[in-house]
Formats: C-alpha cells, sequence, structure tokens
C-alpha cells in the first residue's frame, strides 16, 4: 500500500482528501481487515477448501445488498441461477464432505471460524460495493493505495495487539 500510495504520488501528484481517505478507509478496512483478515484467521481452524467454499458465497452477497441497499432492483432470475450454479458447481468440485470429515477434530473452533469467515465475506462484499459508490477525483490505483494503507495498518495494528512479532521466524524465510 505504502509503494502504491508513494508511486501514484510521483505518478499523478495527486492530493486525496480528508473524503477520500474516510472512503478508502472503510472499503478497505471492510475488505481487507474483515475480509481477508478473517479468512487468514479461520484457516488456522478450518480445511482451506472449506473457506473457499465460504468465500464463493460473496457474488451472493454483493448481489443481495446491492438488491436491498442500493439499487432497490431486484436481479433477475437468471442471475440468482446463475450464482447458485456457480456455488453448486464450487462445492461439488472441493468435495465439501471429506473436507468437512477431515477437518478440525474440535468443532467449535471449525463452527465458530466458519462463522467468522461468513461475516468476512458481507464484509467484503460491502466494502466492494461501497467502494464502487465512492466519490473521488483520485485515479484507481490512488484510491487503491488509500484502500491498501487503510487496511494494511488495521491488520498491522490488530497484529501487533495479538502479539504476531514474536511469531517471525526470519531464518525460516527463504530467498
Amino acid at each position: 500500500g505504502l509503494i502504491l500510495f508513494l508511486w501514484c504520488q510521483w505518478k499523478y501528484g495527486d492530493k486525496p482528501t480528508l473524503g477520500d481517505w474516510k472512503n478508502g478507509a472503510i472499503s478497505g478496512i471492510l475488505m481487507l481487515f474483515c475480509g481477508n483478515g478473517s479468512l487468514t484467521w479461520a484457516e488456522q481452524f478450518i480445511p482451506t477448501g472449506f473457506a473457499a467454499l465460504i468465500c464463493a458465497t460473496i457474488p451472493i452477497w454483493i448481489m443481495l445488498f446491492q438488491w436491498k441497499h442500493v439499487s432497490g432492483t431486484r436481479p433477475s432470475k437468471a442471475t440468482f441461477i446463475g450464482i447458485l450454479l456457480g456455488l453448486a458447481g464450487v462445492f461439488l468440485l472441493l468435495e465439501v464432505e471429506k473436507i468437512i470429515a477431515h477437518g478440525s477434530s474440535n468443532e467449535m473452533p471449525m463452527v465458530l471460524s466458519s462463522l467468522l469467515l461468513l461475516g468476512g465475506t458481507m464484509a467484503w462484499a460491502a466494502g466492494s460495493i461501497h467502494s464502487k459508490h465512492s466519490k473521488t477525483s483520485l485515479p484507481l490505483l490512488s484510491f487503491v493505495s488509500l484502500q491498501m494503507l487503510s487496511g494494511g495498518f488495521a491488520l498491522l495494528t490488530a497484529g501487533s495487539l495479538r502479539g504476531e512479532w514474536r511469531l517471525i521466524q526470519i531464518d525460516s524465510v527463504s530467498l
């Protein structure tokens, strides 16, 4: 985020307004902190394939939020069918029953992680819609850099508060 922000400053010379920062922070925190953060945390307790299935619900949330909170226009039957077929396809490809059966031996963290991740997918959808409808005169990459800085700062803060710096093992990082 910082590298992109500095590059955009050099390339475009734009000056983000307080409104730009606010909109970038809202969508960045919803998508990166809530969305990616919940995925990262949940995958400690749920299998990756099951996490992928939960993340495949994002188009459903976008469709529902757009319909209920933005446009008010009901999606077509074809849209509903397309999204459900896509979700069913992910379900079939992942063989979810096997994934769940071989998942965590402790069901409570798996259930809580799944619910947290589902909330993260909703946050990602809300952040995507907010980003799409944010008023800004910035070039797209400049606005994205504000999102990345805000979401990254929130993740860095949460990780620091959780004490994750002590878990870093520099010697295990390959070139």
